[in-house]
């Protein structure tokens, strides 16, 4: 029996997030620099070398330094072609001579940079740039590079969806698997599942050498989980499904694999329950009598008080939850880690 509830809910975020993704116009979070976690920035990805808080001509602005020859920061961001065609970027930096600093546009984030344009020498004057993205888009990755000896310090820069914008642009190309898509002809994979996301498969036909047609497991934002090819009864309990025939338990149940449902009852009298943030259904659980070697979410479903497996949760902090195993997988970058997918008490 297929379980409608996930693929509700995948479609309905899928839409949605078409309906525009900027803070009421503004693209970038921190835009200043200003949060800090640590020696890192809180908001900016370091992806390589290495940056430090640095001072501006105002003695309480903070700014970001890339030090050495080649560091790199950048931000995934969820702008899409319902926000804007054209963003325009607004810097204040101080850059020397012998450095080169550059902006890079991601679209989609799936590093492959179609967009770059150098940042020109400064000494803290405004900077203004803009890009035009042809076609439909969902996610652009922001990145600023430095190569060169030189000094480089960012005091800012803003990213508005903005009106007017050069004529010449850069041309999205075909989405990739759990983009968001209103037709086939939008994928690279030629498959819009639901006229919402694009998919490796829609039916079991589209998947050979016996596999099925089912639910991708969590990817990370801004792609949704999609419609994937897998081998049959290859999801644990509490991993997300589809459909009954992709769990080892045989039961899918509101959008993950549990022990029972209205057609399978718990033996024994027990009572079936979903009693987590996360929909799995299991026979009392919580109940603390499961010996080692059996299924367990939590500890307090065994009798040792531990259960051992892969972390599980729920991106709770957007506007549609979804299971996650990682913070990558969460829009806002937190996974609420509630219990272990495929455990075993110990």
């Amino acid at each position: 029996m297929r379980t409608p509830t996930l693929a509700t809910v995948l479609v309905t975020a899928a839409a949605a997030s078409q309906l525009g993704a900027t803070d009421c116009g503004s693209i970038l979070q921190d835009p200043g620099f200003d949060l800090w976690c640590g020696d890192k920035l809180c908001s900016w990805e370091l992806e390589r070398g290495d940056i430090q808080r640095a001072g501006t001509w105002h003695a309480h602005d903070d700014a970001v330094e890339l030090l050495g020859d080649d560091t790199a920061i950048s931000q995934l961001t969820q702008v899409n072609s319902w926000d804007t065609a054209c963003i325009r970027f607004e810097m204040l930096a101080d850059v020397a001579e012998s450095t080169e600093v550059r902006l890079e546009a991601d679209i989609f984030g799936d590093g492959s940079v179609e967009w770059s344009e150098r940042i020109p020498t400064s000494s803290w004057d405004a900077v203004s740039l803009a890009i035009r993205v042809e076609g439909d888009y969902d996610g652009i990755r922001f990145r600023l590079t430095k190569a060169g000896a030189g000094r480089a310090v960012l005091a800012r820069i803003a990213a508005e969806v903005a009106d007017v914008c050069p004529e010449d642009g850069v041309t999205a190309a075909p989405r990739e698997l759990g983009a968001t898509c209103d037709e086939d002809a939008d994928c690279q994979s030629g498959i819009c599942w639901s006229d919402a996301i694009c998919s490796a498969c829609d039916t079991d036909a589209d998947c050979g050498d016996g596999l099925i047609c089912g639910h991708s497991g969590p990817v990370d934002a801004p792609r949704w989980a999609h419609q994937a090819c897998l081998a049959p009864a290859s999801r644990q309990l509490a991993e997300p499904c589809l459909d009954d025939d992709e769990c080892a338990t045989g039961v899918c149940q509101g959008g993950a694999c549990g022990e029972c449902d209205d057609a399978v009852a718990c033996p024994d009298g027990a009572t079936c329950a979903a009693p987590y943030d996360l929909p799995v259904a299991m026979c009392d659980p919580g109940a603390g009598d499961r010996g080692a070697g059996a299924a367990c979410f939590v500890d307090a479903d065994c009798a040792s008080d531990r259960c051992d497996g892969a972390d599980v949760g729920v991106c709770l902090g957007q506007w549609i939850p979804s299971i996650c195993t990682a913070d990558a997988h969460c829009f806002d970058g937190a996974c609420s880690f509630i219990g272990s997918a495929g455990g075993t008490c110990q």
